[in-house]
């Protein structure tokens, strides 16, 4: 889990030099962090289980569209909130 958690780290921080340097990006929460490393080391580990080790370049490839996926569509907080309350009344 301390390996996982100095990725998230390290992906934070990365994303914190990319969304000082482009508009709409924003700082990614370290939770979010945590799950997309999360989501990395289980496509991972599936392709060594798989016997498959060429596939690593293809994981990296999904990685960084996910890391992606998740900059340009992560809600403002208060968009998130609105939404979430939208769809719970009941």
């Amino acid at each position: 889990r301390d390996i996982h958690r100095q990725f998230a780290d390290l992906i934070c921080r990365l994303v914190d030099n990319v969304a000082r340097q482009l508009p709409g990006v924003r700082p990614l929460p370290h939770d979010m962090a945590t799950a997309i490393v999360g989501g990395v080391n289980e496509l991972i580990m599936l392709a060594l289980e798989d016997g498959r080790p060429g596939r690593l370049k293809e994981v990296a490839n999904t990685a960084t569209k996910l890391i992606w996926a998740v900059l340009l569509t992560l809600p403002e907080e208060s968009a998130l909130a609105a939404a979430v309350a939208k769809y719970t009344r009941g």
